[in-house]
């Protein structure tokens, strides 16, 4: 649908109305009532409601939340674009080679939607034009998407500041590229940490922080699993993408690998500041005992990569 594909809003007016209204600017059919509570489900990238924002809560004692909250799971950049790779293949028939076909014979067969080094700023399609399934895929896997979605719509997040591409294998950012690729990170960072985010590797402990800290709406959460699919679906039809393949897509999207590893411990943080007596249900690896400092730039001289054959 149109609004499907409209992630990023095409200017401030837009943004100005979505902030009035979310509810009307998604063209939700159903009259909210502004008394009532309600629940928005939307691919849009992070909107700053001001004045309108609920307060996040870090630590008890908790309120319930008055405004608007911001809520989001995320998920590994590179675990997210293989899934997306196989949900085109299996559901939308976007590469039409039979169940067989997988990432790395994407890349290597040089697909146009496979081609993620060479993806540029011009070439966005989350403002809806020009939008086909492809070249979502591509940009999704490409872009820093998830750094560029946290950033949303100031000055500091422009597509372009996401297409590292191969410059950025060559080892080639030139400084004003590096300082704009730190601008957007740092807001996404911040924008990261002032609303309630989840993670799909420890969904159940994302409910549970959701459920304390927004009590309003996630208060009635009963610990019952949230979905049927946690755990994912990878086997040998599914394969991850090899070493070398895996490295392409780490470099072009340092800043998405940067900024999970952030969240990551900004979550844990959180997590034992709510809960001090109690275990994570969900660690999936150790987490540094002092956290680093708070966002990193992306590695600029790093060893070229080979293309693949």
């Amino acid at each position: 649908s149109k609004l499907y594909s409209k992630r990023a809003l095409r200017d401030g007016r837009a943004v100005e109305g979505y902030v009035k209204d979310p509810f009307r600017a998604s063209s939700c059919r159903r009259k909210i009532d502004p008394k009532q509570r309600a629940l928005l489900n939307r691919h849009v990238f992070f909107v700053d409601f001001g004045a309108r924002a609920a307060k996040a809560v870090a630590a008890p004692p908790f309120d319930k939340p008055r405004g608007v909250a911001y809520v989001n799971v995320l998920r590994d950049p590179i675990k997210r674009c293989v899934s997306r790779f196989y949900y085109e293949r299996d559901a939308r028939g976007l590469f039409r080679r039979g169940a067989a076909f997988t990432l790395d014979e994407c890349m290597d067969g040089g697909h146009a939607a496979c081609t993620f080094q060479r993806w540029r700023g011009d070439a966005s399609v989350a403002a809806g034009r020009g939008y086909t399934r492809a070249r979502q895929f591509t940009e999704e896997c490409a872009s820093n998407y998830l750094t560029r979605w946290f950033c949303g719509h100031g000055g500091a997040c422009k597509p372009e500041r996401g297409a590292l591409g191969l410059d950025h294998l060559e080892g080639a950012l030139d400084a004003r590229r590096r300082e704009a690729s730190r601008e957007m990170l740092e807001a996404a960072a911040a924008n990261a940490l002032r609303y309630p985010v989840g993670l799909l590797d420890r969904m159940d402990d994302s409910l549970r922080l959701f459920a304390t800290t927004l009590p309003a709406f996630f208060g009635g959460w009963d610990g019952v699993p949230p979905c049927n699919k946690c755990g994912g679906r990878t086997n040998a039809t599914r394969p991850p993408p090899n070493p070398v393949h895996r490295r392409i897509l780490e470099h072009v999207n340092a800043l998405d690998v940067s900024l999970y590893a952030f969240a990551e411990r900004a979550f844990d943080r959180r997590f034992r500041a709510c809960f001090p007596n109690k275990d994570a249900g969900q660690v999936r690896r150790a987490l540094p005992a002092a956290p680093p400092p708070p966002v990193a730039p992306p590695p600029v001289a790093s060893p070229p990569v080979a293309p693949p054959p």
